[in-house]
């Protein structure tokens, strides 16, 4: 099958793009609500020396309700409609956001944490129903439909082969669909980074930090339309549907979880072995919630998966300090005094605001997640689950090499600069372990999936935070010394991936 562009992915998907405009609004706004909540912290803590610690807190205050709280958003994702789930749960985090101005109000540190808490509590049920809902969005626009009865001048045999090859073709075609479909999503995560968090940076430095709030409301708010105008019910697929490889939804789509073609695995469907422990009696078929937690732990252990849930647990572990490192970096002098006698570099002073440095430091974050994307998506065979391992292991090293440049080279082009590779590093361990994922996950199994894995990232990321804030804090360590700590980490945490790759161990095996 040739690949598939982004241009036909768009073209012949009007619902996705409805549903990507959603996304890129209301993750927009949260953007604005990020550096505004940071900036609100700096302020209630006067820039105190122990600011990044508070930082780094409120970090892992946003992340841990992915760990807590997703399982339970893959659950509802493999449950109930997904798309309506998604509508009420924007219009929650539009009324949640505003509780970021009566924080500011009453100048309160533990309500700051409490809102952000809960803002992030809303994500981590949104995001798996987010991840769930994106192949049953897709469609391949081939509706040849194949069921005429058969000519009389051809065989019956010609006829069954013509028909298998056509379904191979269909099912090659979905498979390249909600691959690009999966990338686009975060190269559109990439784009609202980079420009939501510049203007965020702007528009805190302009308007102050409440007309972020609100604007964070009203794309919560325009997200819950648009989503509305996606007509069709989008619930999971039942066990009965998954085994026999269809389900049913507004636009013909057929489900390929359990079939690949010679360049992919086979991984077998395990509801026959999941059903008959359920009626063994251990669980309770009474208790919905449990079997399908237990459903969705069984199955990620019968199909191998464990591996592939922990390479962003891996690649979050390096990242998440990068933004309390940032914040950090923003605050120090980066730009060489330049005298008549030339350049003095060890004298150092900015003309702009921290929150301006901020919002270019996360903005070259977004950039840099875009272009490493975006270079990744010109390799061949990225279809082949061989080359999708190896694109994620190798990348972690661009996360390393991010962090050794911003420890050693201290002017501001610079540090922007291996933002960029180390952003770039990030976003395609991010993309492409999701892509593996989704390849060797079930569709009625795919919410609870995804899930377990996010929340296991969120979790890295949130410790990684704690670990900067600690280090810039209590070890009194400068931005770069913490850039070169995390440095040293990936140090570790790579040789440990090319290893586990080199000995063949990280993708399922063929059964």
């Amino acid at each position: 099958t040739k690949p598939v562009s982004f241009y036909a992915l768009l073209r012949n998907n009007g619902r996705y793009c409805t549903y990507l405009s959603s996304y890129v609004l209301s993750h927009a706004g949260e953007w604005f609500t990020y550096v505004a909540s940071i900036e609100l912290l700096e302020n209630l803590t006067d820039h105190s020396d122990s600011s990044k610690l508070y930082i780094s807190i409120l970090m892992s205050l946003r992340l841990i309700p992915h760990v807590l709280v997703s399982p339970f958003g893959g659950i509802i994702s493999d449950s109930q409609d997904r798309r309506h789930t998604m509508i009420l749960l924007d219009r929650i985090g539009a009324f949640i956001s505003l509780l970021y101005i009566l924080a500011d109000h009453f100048q309160s540190i533990p309500l700051v944490y409490l809102v952000a808490f809960s803002q992030s509590t809303v994500g981590a049920i949104y995001e798996p129903c987010r991840q769930a809902i994106i192949p049953m969005l897709v469609t391949t626009n081939n509706n040849n439909n194949n069921n005429n009865p058969s000519d009389d001048n051809h065989s019956s045999s010609c006829g069954i082969k013509e028909e298998k090859e056509d379904i191979d073709i269909q099912e090659s075609l979905e498979k390249e669909y909600t691959k690009k479909a999966i990338v686009m999503s975060e190269l559109s995560w990439s784009l609202i980074a980079a420009f939501g968090s510049a203007l965020g940076g702007l528009v805190v430095a302009l308007m102050g930090i409440r007309a972020c709030f609100v604007m964070d409301c009203i794309s919560y708010l325009l997200s819950s339309i648009i989503l509305s105008l996606i007509k069709g019910t989008y619930d999971a697929p039942s066990q009965s549907q998954s085994q026999s490889q269809t389900f049913t939804h507004p636009s013909p789509h057929s489900s390929y979880d359990a079939k690949t073609d010679n360049n992919d695995y086979i991984i077998s469907n395990e509801n026959n072995q999941i059903t008959s422990t359920l009626q063994s009696g251990s669980i309770p078929e009474s208790q919905p919630f449990q079997v399908m937690a237990y459903e969705g732990l069984m199955y990620i252990q019968n199909a191998s998966l464990v591996p592939l849930l922990f390479l962003k647990f891996s690649a979050a572990l390096l990242y998440g300090a990068s933004d309390v490192i940032s914040v950090s970096f923003s605050e120090i002098d980066t730009t060489p005094v330049t005298t008549n006698n030339g350049t003095n570099t060890d004298c150092y002073r900015d003309c702009m605001l921290p929150s301006e440095k901020l919002g270019i430091l996360l903005f070259s974050l977004g950039m840099g997640c875009l272009s490493g994307s975006l270079l990744a998506e010109t390799l061949p065979n990225l279809h082949k689950p061989n080359m999708l391992q190896n694109l994620c292991v190798y990348a972690m090293a661009l996360i390393l090499i991010g962090f050794l440049g911003m420890g050693l080279f201290r002017p501001f082009p610079c540090l922007i600069f291996f933002t960029l590779v180390r952003a770039g590093g990030s976003s395609i361990v991010w993309i492409y372990s999701s892509v593996l994922l989704q390849k060797y996950s079930d569709t009625d199994m795919y919410g609870r999936v995804s899930a377990v894995d996010y929340g296991l990232a969120t979790l890295s990321e949130a410790f990684s935070a704690l670990i900067g804030g600690t280090l810039l804090d209590h070890f009194h360590m400068t931005a770069r010394s913490a850039s070169l700590f995390m440095a040293f980490l990936g140090c570790i945490i790579f040789p440990f991936w090319l290893k586990y790759l080199w000995l063949g161990k990280l993708l399922p095996p063929i059964r």
